[in-house]
């Protein structure tokens, strides 16, 4: 969907609350290195290379929730690398451009989630809201790729500041050709359609039923819960999808896929006789 930069704001205007943040990011993970070191199981090397903003570091970004939107004023090189979003894309926009691109996709399987994201960031935290949630999101790279991402956002202060900090991890669970289909508004053939509509319901309840017990569970121990989440999601799949033969990943390419091939060879064929 549309995501302007912080609202009616240009980019002029958004710039001196970008540089007011430039030089607190050393700053910000000094405040929240304990708890990651913790809920992430960081070693060492993670936390210098995420701190010196190296590639290697974590995937994370930071928000400023006292402006319109919720604007990104933050993103590391790990968050470019896995979004394939450059940095001066994603400064000075609401993160909801990793979102699904396909509206009814995005409402039934993030719907309740991208709610409860947005009440985080009004909340403030403290003593008005939780200090931090952790959520469960199908996302998509700047190509349209999609991917499962477990996300852990809280509230960190600099200079008496409020500021959201987001951790993005990227699942290890395939993605079923069912959801590929529709990257970049393909439409899908009519047999599919029905099938397609049964398996994203079905997919937003399953997820709709986790998100509790990895939200209890990644507040403390982050890799534990994206192994409960990978290990969800890929026993959903085997029993709902054909890209599954046993436990092997075998990802069919779709009616529509076969049909084009199909032509294309009639095509062929037509020309070299």
């Amino acid at each position: 969907g549309d995501c302007p930069r912080a609202g009616p704001m240009s980019v002029q205007s958004i710039r001196p609350m970008l540089q007011d943040f430039s030089e607190k990011w050393p700053s910000l993970f000094d405040k929240a290195v304990d708890n990651m070191r913790n809920v992430f199981r960081l070693a060492d090397k993670d936390c210098d290379d995420t701190k010196s903003n190296l590639t290697g570091g974590i995937v994370c970004c930071v928000a400023d929730p006292s402006v319109n939107e919720c604007p990104l004023v933050y993103v590391s090189q790990s968050f470019e690398d896995m979004t394939l979003y450059s940095r001066g894309f994603a400064i000075g926009r609401n993160c909801r451009f990793l979102q699904p691109s396909v509206p009814g996709v995005n409402k039934i399987i993030n719907g309740e989630e991208v709610d409860r994201m947005r009440k985080f960031c009004e909340s403030g935290g403290g003593a008005n809201g939780d200090e931090a949630i952790v959520c469960l999101l199908l996302n998509e790279r700047r190509t349209g790729e999609r991917f499962w991402n477990l996300l852990h956002m809280q509230f960190v202060s600099v200079d008496s500041k409020a500021y959201i900090l987001g951790v993005q991890s990227m699942l290890k669970a395939p993605m079923p050709a069912l959801l590929r289909a529709v990257d970049g508004g393909k439409q899908l053939v009519s047999a599919e359609e029905a099938q397609f509509t049964n398996f994203v319901d079905d997919l937003g309840e399953l997820m709709s039923k986790l998100r509790p017990l990895l939200t209890s569970q990644g507040l403390l121990d982050m890799p534990c819960a994206i192994d409960i989440a990978t290990r969800s999601l890929v026993s959903f799949l085997k029993e709902r999808c054909t890209d599954y033969v046993g436990d092997h990943w075998v990802p069919c390419v779709g009616l529509g896929e076969a049909s084009a091939f199909q032509k294309d060879m009639l095509w062929k064929n037509a020309f070299t006789q």
